[in-house]
């Protein structure tokens, strides 16, 4: 068995997250950063226009003869104490830096050089001054939500009023100030000696000047500013597909990639069911059928990701049965005039949904007197109501039901064992063979150079290939899911490590590394699931929604076992879930 340490990322070589986060660093500076000078210019323009702000203004120190300074310390100030606790905040510190650039940009190259704002706001400022702007500072802050026993508390720090009071307040300063200096109006009030007085207003026309720039950079920060309120993510995902596929061992491995390689924490604060699919994936064992469990298993797991622009994630599903399958489906498959009940409207009600079906399960599990019986229909119902309004749907296909092209390429699998048939073999060897009893179905085989090949240990639940690839085409074009996001998980894709890196070799790279040259190998598998079947490659032809996924399995020879094992001893440098990581990553878009 080839060492995890082969999927090793290279020195200096960035992970699936961390490029993310660049590139969304550069859309940040790109919005904020490219937006923030034009956008003040058109303020200015529009302050040297005398619109309505500035008569107002204009008009109270008038009317109570005060310091004009004293005016502008209120706004100026508040927005201040929004911007420094955005800086405060553990989730948008970065975006808070890339916030006072832009607010720096804007002031020396457009305040500082063409008004004379910054020095009647700071020139003069005394100490009543310096007090009348801290206070109002300090407003700005508690208006975000910064108190004393906040920050004396340990951190993360959360102070979501931030950014939305920025955005609104930015949002209604480029609104007025578009509109002030691109329409030429006659105001409704004017200034006096003494303050402000009513006059008819009067629209002349539209000033077209800087009207589509001032536009598009508006938007642009708006845009930026707006992705600043986003605090968390609540991806409603479901993974389907047939009995013993590997879709509890997925959201496992999940997890666990979860822990060690975004927040640490995450065992805290996620289901029960998940954590026992990760207890067992720790001590190497893959966990036991779903069906051997009692009822419908709620996984979700809720962490923090990023280290750039942290945000909190919640991933949920549903774990159910795989010889279900057919039946959770039911409604969109062409083979069947079969239906099951709708019951839900959104995933909330799906969910409870869910929780009713459990309690009454539990319930009946506890019977003694032969008390009603939930039927699988109403099971399936449930699930069913999950998928209709999950935003992603994860497709599920066992490598296992794809491996003649492997077979056929000569190459020896993973604690798989081949058996093969020249015909002269009897009933009675063939199941010795494939370590199956008699009540159990002997596998159909198929046929190449000459012989027959069976393949042991497929799940006599399991659906057949030909038949859930079908449901997976049917869903697909079902209306309602024009707008959900399909993908494909191949589990098991350990599988096809040895014919893969037999391909490479073949073709002069002599150290393949599958999880490293994680696209190569996507590719390989996918080769190998439509040279297997001409279903799949009617509809599924885009290489980059499937993800493979696999386990370092032990040979259970080797460590005195009777079921293979999960190789755990490097799982704190690589994810024990091989390419969960890049799964993870393309749920967390």
């Amino acid at each position: 068995m080839d060492s995890g340490l082969a999927g090793l990322r290279g020195v200096g070589e960035l992970s699936p997250q961390r490029r993310a986060e660049l590139l969304l660093l550069g859309a940040y500076m790109a919005l904020i950063l490219g937006g923030a000078i034009p956008v003040f210019e058109m303020l200015v323009r529009a302050w040297q226009s005398w619109g309505h702000v500035r008569i107002i203004i204009q008009g109270a120190i008038n009317a109570t003869g005060l310091a004009p300074a004293l005016f502008y310390y209120a706004p100026v100030g508040l927005y201040v104490g929004l911007g420094l606790a955005l800086v405060a905040d553990s989730y948008k510190r970065a975006q808070g830096v890339i916030f006072w650039i832009g607010i720096l940009l804007g002031s020396v190259f457009v305040l500082a050089s063409r008004t004379e704002l910054l020095g009647t706001l700071f020139g003069g400022m005394g100490p009543s001054g310096t007090v009348a702007f801290l206070v109002f500072v300090g407003i700005g802050l508690r208006a975000a939500g910064v108190t004393t026993d906040v920050i004396d508390d340990d951190p993360p720090y959360e102070f979501n009023r931030a950014p939305r009071l920025l955005f609104v307040v930015t949002l209604a300063a480029i609104v007025i100030g578009f509109l002030d200096f691109h329409i030429d109006y006659r105001p409704v009030v004017r200034i006096t000696p003494t303050g402000l007085t009513t006059q008819t207003p009067r629209l002349w026309g539209l000033n077209p000047s800087h009207a589509f720039t001032d536009a598009v950079f508006g938007v642009m920060c708006l845009a930026g500013l707006y992705k600043f309120t986003s605090y968390e993510s609540d991806v409603k995902v479901i993974q389907i597909g047939p009995a013993r596929s590997g879709k509890s061992a997925g959201f496992g491995g999940l997890h666990l990639t979860v822990e060690e390689f975004r927040d640490e924490d995450a065992w805290l604060k996620s289901s029960d069911d998940v954590l026992s699919l990760r207890d067992d994936i720790v001590e190497g064992e893959f966990p036991e059928p779903t069906r051997n469990r009692a009822g419908l298993q709620w996984l979700e797991i809720e962490y923090n990701a990023g280290v750039l622009f942290p945000e909190k994630l919640f991933l949920q599903s549903i774990d159910y049965g795989g010889a279900l399958l057919g039946d959770v489906l039911a409604n969109v498959r062409s083979d069947t005039k079969l239906a099951i009940e709708e019951r839900a409207s959104n995933w909330t009600e799906a969910r409870r949904q869910v929780d009713r079906v459990n309690r009454r399960l539990m319930e009946q599990e506890g019977e003694t007197d032969g008390g009603e019986v939930v039927k699988s229909d109403e099971i399936a119902s449930a699930v069913w109501d999950c998928v209709r309004h999950a935003d992603r749907i994860i497709l599920t296909i066992p490598l296992d039901d794809f491996l003649k092209p492997i077979i056929e390429n000569g190459t020896e699998m993973e604690y798989i064992e081949v058996v093969r048939d020249d015909g002269s073999r009897t009933e009675a060897e063939l199941r010795s063979a494939l370590d199956l009893t008699e009540s159990q179905y002997l596998p159909n085989p198929f046929e190449y150079d000459g012989g027959l090949f069976y393949l042991p240990d497929r799940d006599e639940f399991r659906d057949h290939p030909s038949d859930y690839v079908t449901w997976y085409r049917d869903l697909m074009k079902h209306e309602g899911f024009e707008d959900t996001e399909f993908t494909y998980a191949v589990t098991k894709a350990d599988l096809a490590l040895r014919d893969y890196r037999a391909a490479e070799r073949e073709h002069g790279n002599h150290n393949p590394l599958p999880l490293r040259n994680y696209d190569d190998f996507r590719h390989h598998v996918v080769d190998i699931v439509h040279d297997a079947s001409n279903l799949l490659s009617q509809d599924f032809d885009e290489p980059e929604e499937f993800w493979p996924l696999w386990y370092e399995v032990e040979d259970p020879d080797g460590v005195g076992g009777d079921e293979p094992r999960i190789t755990t001893a490097d799982m704190d440098t690589i994810p024990v879930l091989r390419g969960s990581e890049q799964l993870l990553t393309k749920l967390e878009r």
